[in-house]
Parts: C-alpha cells; sequence; structure tokens
C-alpha cells in the first residue's frame, strides 16, 4: 500500500489471530477499520462491500482468474482455527 496517498477510508483484515499486524503508522487515511477473523470474529463487512457483485479484479493484473466459494465451514475443529466457529460444519454456498 502506497503511504504517500491521502485514503479516505482502508480496510485491513487477516485471518488468524497469530500473524502479525502490517504497520499502519504513517497511513495517511480518515478511517482505518480492522476485521477479519484474526481481529474480530463476529466483525462484518458494510453490506455494500460484503454483497458486492462489482469486483475490482484491475488490483490484480497478473491474475487472469477468479476465485469463488464452493463450501463454507469446515469438518475440523483446529484449536489455532476459527472457521468452524464463525461458519459452523462444512456447508455448500
Amino acid at each position: 500500500m502506497d503511504k504517500s496517498h491521502q485514503y479516505d477510508i482502508v480496510y485491513a483484515s487477516k485471518v488468524f489471530t497469530f500473524t502479525p499486524d502490517y504497520d499502519y503508522s504513517g497511513l495517511q487515511t480518515d478511517c482505518l477499520v480492522k476485521g477479519g477473523t484474526g481481529y474480530d470474529i463476529m466483525k462484518a463487512l458494510p453490506d455494500e462491500i460484503e454483497n458486492s457483485d462489482t469486483l475490482d479484479y484491475s488490483l490484480y493484473p497478473d491474475c487472469d482468474y477468479s476465485l469463488v466459494f464452493l463450501s463454507r465451514g469446515c469438518i475440523r475443529k483446529c484449536k489455532f482455527c476459527l472457521v468452524n466457529k464463525k461458519e459452523g460444519y462444512i456447508h455448500s454456498v
């Protein structure tokens, strides 16, 4: 992320609680919103982002494919992972 630009809002996430934080000091933004299971298992993105069907693939110029979820959840209950607690047992979407 270019720290020399001013941003209205920045959404940051991490999957695991043990993942180190990015150094956001010096980031010029009016609002920094941290989310994802690594920060707060119950926090959700605003509806306009969570349910957006207009994805900006220009952010990934070297990627010529998209990824989708065919299922959510997990059959395991690993101590280090929050997927089963957040999404429950494996199910189709």
